[in-house]
């Protein structure tokens, strides 16, 4: 990174360096006010470099504070919010392209994100495949894995995997010809 700090960073080495200032030192607090921050960068629309993401990582103890999912829960995050700057940030940063599908259903979606005809999914977005919803549970590099669920007599979707799906690119395009 070079010598001008980024907005994103500013906001949260000021979180950093100024949490716990007027009571005393809470390791809880700090580490639920740090992400709480990045997801406010996020979520607001701020600019979020692969460099911010970097930085991040090396001086504020990111893996003290980023909860189960690391990265994976801000980028859900970004695509929720529609912060696609964002996003490409974090694939860049995880050395993942992302996967793009028709029609997912995005966690948390703010903006125009939720339900678009084509959009990167994360972990926790459905989308229909195969002729049945699915729901992403996991993202690696090459594939994402996508699951279907049994539901109850009233439509409620119940813990049951009834079919686990691990879908490349390659799938995805292949998939979309059919239709």
């Amino acid at each position: 990174m070079g010598d001008l700090i980024s907005p994103t960073v500013e906001l949260l080495d000021l979180v950093w360096c100024n949490t716990n200032a007027a009571q005393g030192h809470s390791w809880q607090r700090l580490n639920s006010s740090m992400f709480q921050a990045l997801r406010l960068v996020i979520e607001a629309g701020f600019a979020v470099t692969e460099d911010d993401l970097e930085h991040i990582q090396q001086h504020f103890r990111f893996g003290r504070w980023c909860h189960e999912g690391g990265f994976d829960r801000f980028y859900s995050y970004a695509l929720g919010a529609g912060n696609l700057k964002a996003a490409k940030a974090i694939e860049k940063h995880l050395g993942r392209p992302a996967f793009i599908v028709d029609g997912p259903r995005i966690p948390g979606a703010q903006g125009g994100s939720h339900g678009k005809q084509r959009y990167r999914v994360c972990v926790g977005a459905w989308f229909e495949w195969q002729g049945s919803q699915v729901k992403v549970t996991s993202i690696e590099k090459n594939y994402f894995v996508a699951c279907r669920y049994s539901e109850d007599e009233d439509g409620r979707i119940s813990r049951t995997v009834l079919a686990r799906h691990k879908i490349t690119r390659k799938d995805i395009l292949a998939e979309r010809k059919k239709k």
